[in-house]
């Protein structure tokens, strides 16, 4: 399962909240949440040729100070990290 259908999964389970994914050395959260995420937290919204989506993120040492400014914006967290079985 990719990333992006690992969000699709968590995101149905937690509808209310904005998922974000930690991916490598980023959080990432994809389309609406990608938008709700930028706002709250003052992010750039970017976008994937790949999935033709917004994305937005931060680097995981961040992840504190992100999610405490989503909170004081009145947004709220699911967060993931994305295990890889080799």
């Amino acid at each position: 399962m990719n990333s992006y259908n690992s969000y699709r999964a968590i995101k149905a389970q937690y509808p209310q909240h904005i998922v974000i994914m930690r991916i490598g050395d980023f959080y990432e959260a994809f389309d609406e949440d990608a938008k709700r995420l930028a706002k709250a937290c003052d992010l750039t919204l970017t976008g994937s040729a790949v999935l033709g989506r917004p994305i937005c993120g931060f680097p995981y040492h961040q992840a504190e100070r992100m999610m405490a400014k989503g909170l004081e914006s009145g947004e709220t967290f699911a967060v993931a990290d994305v295990v890889v079985h080799r």
